[in-house]
């Protein structure tokens, strides 16, 4: 299973041979109905059509088997996780001797990168009726694979400013230091919370910008 390819595809050689050298000779599968995903019950994620397409992307010839399926179908699964199915080939002459062989096949999965959405800015305004300044986001993501688990974090990018000169000639290290801890994240939101009084210093339209990076 791989994002940057539309189908997945292998193939395999088959041969015979047959000491009657004037027979002549068909080659056939038939499913042996035990597709199976590592991760759970393949219905729950799969239409019945979408198994059928797993199971028909199979099929033989006189040389060789080949199979083929939409990369789409399988996006669910997670890195490691496999889906599994076979197939008995048999070829068989024109007085009825056959020969028959067992072809198994694995699709496997990879991971898939999670994609965020975030509530990208916000702020607060610095207001002396208030104790605490807050704000927040919305924060949300997808993921094809569905059995993987997610952690959301948050890294401070070290670029608190203030536009009117510099931060630390009017706020403590430990100031400076809560207006960066006001920030956090969970599994759908951020938050923005720090004492009015440690921005009361500011001006008239003067701002103080930090940012972070949400993983």
């Amino acid at each position: 299973e791989d994002a940057s390819n539309p189908n997945l595809t292998d193939s395999g050689a088959l041969s015979f041979t047959d000491v009657d050298v004037n027979n002549t000779h068909s080659v056939t599968e038939v499913y042996n109905d035990d597709i199976s995903w590592s991760g759970g019950d393949l219905t729950s994620v799969l239409s019945a059509g979408q198994i059928q397409s797993l199971i028909d992307g199979f099929s033989v010839d006189n040389d060789s088997w080949d199979y083929s399926i939409l990369n789409s179908d399988v996006q669910f699964l997670a890195q490691g996780e496999t889906i599994t199915l076979s197939f008995e080939v048999t070829v068989t002459d024109n007085d009825g001797g056959s020969d028959t062989k067992t072809v198994s096949l694995t699709i496997t999965g990879t991971n898939d990168l999670p994609v965020l959405t975030v509530d990208a800015s916000g702020g607060v305004v610095e207001d002396a009726s208030n104790p605490n300044l807050t704000d927040s986001g919305a924060l949300s993501f997808t993921d094809v694979d569905v059995n993987n688990t997610h952690s959301v974090t948050e890294v401070y990018n070290n670029d608190i400013s203030w536009d009117g000169g510099d931060l630390t000639s009017v706020l403590s290290a430990g100031q400076i230091q809560s207006l960066i801890d006001g920030f956090s994240v969970d599994s759908d939101s951020w938050d923005y919370s720090i004492l009015n009084s440690d921005v009361q210093f500011l001006a008239q339209g003067e701002t103080i910008t930090l940012s972070f990076e949400v993983t």
